[in-house]
């Protein structure tokens, strides 16, 4: 296993990632081992690279590999170029989400493994969508609250219940809810690429 140091977009990712890691290869990350780099431009501005420098150069010295995980958003090739001339300037790895060759986000990858039992929430979902985009008058809700609404729908309504919604309290390895099983074409290109570091 290679020494790395995640930097992620948010919250989400980086619970994701822990959960992801410990049930892929049975390694418990930290808080410290996952910077959140606060929204997909951090690597953009001037400012947020030189704050985040020293840490590629530290990283780098002591052998451990740097990984950014970034949306892909809605233009992947533009980002994969980006992203690309910047790994290469501060030497890190990168991987984009969904699935390193699609436009999307963290949210893609959560909408599609979601356990199959709950398949109808997203029938009604879509159903809920249609309606609204018919009347013409309201727009349609993005996939971070379409998340939300599948864990709202799943959870109790304690106020402990409410709390497991929040990023940074959601299970992902709670089976009820997630799929985590790496053979998921949503998940399969992730998987290669992080057996490169935690696999040999």
């Amino acid at each position: 296993m290679i020494a790395v140091q995640f930097f992620v977009e948010g919250i989400s990712d980086r619970k994701f990632l822990k959960d992801l890691m410990k049930h892929w290869y049975a390694v418990e990350l930290g808080n410290d081992d996952i910077e959140v780099l606060e929204g997909k431009d951090a690597l953009r501005s001037v400012e947020k690279l030189k704050r985040l420098r020293p840490s590629f150069e530290t990283n780098l010295k002591q052998g451990v590999r740097s990984i950014v995980i970034l949306d892909a958003d809605s233009d992947f090739g533009n980002r994969r170029d980006e992203t690309a001339e910047l790994a290469a300037e501060f030497i890190f790895d990168f991987y984009l989400w969904p699935n390193h060759t699609d436009s999307g986000d963290l949210e893609s990858v959560l909408e599609k493994i979601y356990n199959p039992s709950n398949h109808d929430f997203f029938d009604c979902w879509r159903g809920y969508e249609s309606c609204l985009l018919a009347s013409g008058k309201y727009t349609t809700p993005n996939r971070k609250a379409k998340i939300f609404a599948y864990l709202e729908s799943l959870h109790g309504s304690s106020k402990s219940q409410k709390e497991l919604l929040k990023e940074e309290k959601r299970d992902f390895l709670n089976e009820k809810l997630w799929n985590l099983d790496a053979s998921q074409p949503v998940l399969l290109n992730l998987k290669v690429f992080l057996d490169r570091f935690f696999i040999g």
